[in-house]
């Protein structure tokens, strides 16, 4: 286990709409595949690309508030294009979307379980 800082950290909180899941490992970590990290994580996909725009302009003031400083090109958000298919096969975009990673407990259910 890691300590964690008793410094608490400033945070800015917005909704989004819903979410589609994918490749979720919500109840118990990711342990198996070429992938696996020990972590609880899913990536959700937004329901349509008025709403990425929407999370988009959301997580872009966020930055600001945070790095007044660095140029919006510059800023590395944590919203990405979702593809379909293999590395080498033919992709198609399956939509913009978040990677949710927690090293220590669920998504989602009760704490202790």
């Amino acid at each position: 286990m890691t300590a964690k800082s008793s410094k608490k950290s400033q945070t800015i909180p917005f909704v989004t709409g819903w979410l589609v899941g994918r490749y979720s490992h919500i109840t118990k970590p990711d342990t198996e595949g070429k992938f696996a990290d020990g972590k609880f994580k899913t990536d959700g996909i937004l329901d349509n690309q008025d709403m990425a725009d929407a999370v988009r302009e959301k997580l872009l003031e966020a930055a600001k508030t945070f790095w007044p400083d660095v140029p919006a090109d510059e800023l590395r958000l944590p919203l990405k294009m979702f593809m379909n298919g293999r590395k080498g096969e033919e992709q198609t975009e399956a939509g913009w979307g978040l990677v949710r990673r927690e090293e220590e407990e669920a998504a989602c259910g009760r704490r202790g379980r």
